[in-house]
């Protein structure tokens, strides 16, 4: 699929990004042609790339291809493309979508939480959950499985993406 973005032509092909080039300077190429385009990874382990001078995150350029309709330049906090695995160098459009920035911190933060703890004073594992930024007591447990059973439960309520 060929979309142009910032007055570049791309396409997304065989899990990879590639660029159109048909001008040289103010000519045109007799011979157009298809160049992968060069990603470089960001220091909180995103891909990136530069196209028509600009720089964007790989997830957001794969969405937008897949999802012209939907602004890739609106970063404001409800428009955030997630990694459903949570794995940010898994690109494919199966594993992205569009969430608001509390959607996306449930299920960044949330990922290898517990979602208890121990509490001293009772001797018993206390199971929470945060809901727009308010902590919510899920109850107290003899045991570590049945806190985190809590936890799951509450997560499949109010975390829904």
């Amino acid at each position: 699929m060929e979309v142009v973005l910032n007055g570049t032509k791309i396409k997304y092909e065989n899990g990879e990004l590639w660029r159109w080039y048909c001008r040289y300077g103010r000519g045109d190429l007799k011979n157009p042609y298809w160049r992968l385009i060069k990603q470089t990874n960001t220091n909180y382990g995103y891909k990136q790339v530069n196209i028509g001078k600009k720089n964007y995150y790989v997830h957001r350029v794969i969405y937008y291809i897949h999802n012209q309709e939907w602004d890739i330049d609106d970063s404001m906090r409800d428009n955030l493309i997630d990694h459903i695995d949570g794995n940010r160098q898994n690109n494919s459009i199966e594993n992205l979508r569009v969430v608001n920035y509390a959607q996306n911190a449930w299920n960044n933060s949330h990922r290898d939480v517990k979602g208890y703890c121990w509490c001293k004073t009772n001797k018993k594992f206390k199971a929470q959950i945060a809901v727009n930024n308010k902590r919510i007591n899920l109850g107290s447990f003899d045991l570590a499985e049945d806190a985190h059973n809590a936890y799951l439960e509450a997560k499949n309520i109010y975390h829904i993406i």
